[in-house]
């Protein structure tokens, strides 16, 4: 892959991102059914398409199958969005930085703990790419956000506090701490190799809200083995790319958006059973295979002239082309 092709892949991301943001939104202000629109365009139907409420609020879900999955998805996406933003000028400038403010202001509309978490994980380890300047930026940006938010869609995000308050008794915490009392008799039956991938059937069993335990059932020991090797993988990968290119901004940006992508997905194995959810596995599997990528033309690049072959990653020319 060359650096050219990497840079059109995350532009291309962090647009659909925004995109999904803005359906979510629409969904939102209008209280949309996606259903319909699946019923208008000859579009599949992966998942439920119901409104989804909770405290009397509209969970957006935009796209996605579940509001769980949009957050999660859009916490990821929106690191890319902002790497786009500081790497590009003028009208792609603007398109990616509309699609930032998007996805940021749709992701407290999932009314999720896993929103927050996700997107604080995602951000909090972008930020160690980011500048000064940036950082300056996205904190004021931040600010302006949650006045603004609270004064179009007030309650919104009291709810969302409301839902880390009273953890200890909501019903959907409870019901993931009840899991691993529930399914450990199931997994030392055979610790080590699992039950078999597919074979764990919800409507047989009870329904796993955690990928986690949900891999260690069906792969065992070995399976959640692969899986925290392949993240720790992915990881190491941006680190490498960071440290071949030693000063270059835009590397160690773009290699410490990707690593809070990678926690995100991770952490939110935690909370939501990830690899049933069809855009959820597809984007844990693309973003493995872009920080292997993103290692590859870093690396290759550095031995001749680095700081040139790294600038092509920009999307700014891609756009354009």
């Amino acid at each position: 892959m060359s650096t050219r092709r990497l840079g059109r892949i995350l532009s291309v991301w962090s647009i659909a991102g925004g995109a999904g943001a803005a359906l979510a939104l629409a969904q939102w202000a209008l209280g949309l059914d996606i259903g319909v629109i699946t019923k208008v365009l000859p579009l599949a139907v992966n998942g439920n398409t119901d409104v989804n409420t909770r405290s009397e609020f509209l969970r957006v879900s935009g796209g996605t199958a579940h509001p769980i999955e949009f957050s999660v998805l859009t916490a990821i996406a929106l690191p890319i969005a902002i790497w786009c933003v500081t790497q590009t000028r003028g009208a792609t400038r603007i398109v990616h930085f509309a699609a930032a403010g998007l996805m940021a202001t749709a992701l407290p509309l999932a009314v999720s703990r896993s929103a927050v978490l996700a997107a604080g994980v995602a951000v909090i380890l972008a930020a160690f790419g980011w500048s000064k300047r940036v950082r300056v930026n996205v904190v004021i940006l931040g600010i302006a956000f949650v006045v603004l938010f609270r004064a179009v869609s007030p309650g919104v995000l009291g709810t969302v506090a409301s839902l880390f308050r009273n953890a200890s008794t909501d019903p959907s915490v409870t019901a993931r701490t009840e899991d691993y009392a529930e399914i450990s008799e199931l997994w030392l039956g055979s610790p080590v190799i699992g039950i078999g991938i597919g074979t764990y059937r919800p409507e047989v069993y009870r329904f796993l809200d955690n990928q986690a335990l949900l891999t260690v059932v069906e792969q065992g020991v070995l399976g959640l083995v692969a899986w925290l090797a392949a993240i720790v993988c992915a990881v190491l990968l941006c680190r490498r790319a960071r440290r071949a290119v030693p000063g270059n901004a835009s590397v160690k940006s773009l290699a410490w958006a990707l690593t809070g992508g990678v926690g995100a997905l991770s952490f939110s194995t935690l909370t939501y059973d990830t690899f049933s959810f069809t855009q959820s596995l597809s984007a844990t599997m693309l973003m493995l295979g872009i920080c292997a990528a993103f290692d590859r033309v870093v690396r290759m690049a550095a031995p001749h002239d680095g700081q040139a072959a790294t600038r092509r990653l920009a999307p700014t020319r891609t756009a354009g082309r």
